[in-house]
């Protein structure tokens, strides 16, 4: 019959301390320059898609009320941003 090896009565080391309280600056991301250029990007190559796009041999034909509408609402906001 064999026997166990003795235990030893040390009491276990103790757990180490958790942080109550995140380092400084934890939580706060910096936007990489793409994230912000992109969607810059992307709204300038549509808007120039929409308001070039009249110039199409598709586009010359009869536009409906609301298509003026909406033509003349984004060429005042061109305006606005380009000059």
């Amino acid at each position: 019959m064999t026997t166990a090896p003795p235990r030893s009565h040390r009491p276990a080391a103790p757990a180490p301390p958790v942080r109550q309280h995140s380092p400084p600056g934890a939580g706060r991301t910096r936007l990489p320059w793409w994230g912000a250029a992109l969607p810059v990007l992307a709204f300038t190559l549509l808007l120039a898609l929409l308001l070039g796009g009249s110039e199409a041999g598709a586009a010359q034909q009869a536009e409906s009320p609301a298509g003026e509408v909406i033509a003349a609402v984004l060429e005042r906001v061109a305006n606005a941003l380009l000059g």
